[in-house]
């Protein structure tokens, strides 16, 4: 007879099967089978965040920029899980780029603004020391 794989045995709890996945959402933050969760997390927040930033460009285009920064900021910050991320993760070059893509459009700048400028015009800092030399 085969040894059954680690992961094919069944587990209870409270009477109470475990089933198997390959991945899984824990408080907001996606925790899968492979050896970086870092990669799909990031991934899921980035479109996450350009659905937001769209979102007060569409709803609130009538609003002064510095008014839908102040919206940018509390209502598409919400990265809970960010601190499980591996800060040497390539795809958070990607997510820098598109904080300041989303930027320059909130704030309606030139698409040429310098990269270096628009963490210090925000008051900020980027997740990427990185990103800046990617551009």
């Amino acid at each position: 007879m085969c040894p059954r794989a680690p992961w094919s045995r069944s587990h209870w709890i409270g009477g109470n099967t475990i089933e198997f996945v390959s991945s899984y959402s824990h408080l907001e933050h996606l925790i899968t089978d492979g050896r970086d969760d870092s990669l799909v997390d990031i991934a899921k927040r980035q479109d996450d965040f350009i659905g937001q930033v769209n979102s007060i460009v569409c709803y609130f285009q009538q609003l002064t920029s510095a008014v839908k920064y102040c919206l940018l900021q509390s209502s598409c910050s919400s990265l809970y899980g960010c601190e499980l991320w591996q800060l040497s993760n390539v795809k958070l070059v990607n997510f820098d780029v598109t904080w300041r893509k989303s930027v320059t459009k909130i704030w309606n700048l030139p698409y040429m603004t310098h990269c270096y400028m628009l963490p210090l015009l925000c008051g900020c800092i980027l997740f990427s020391t990185r990103s800046a030399d990617v551009l």
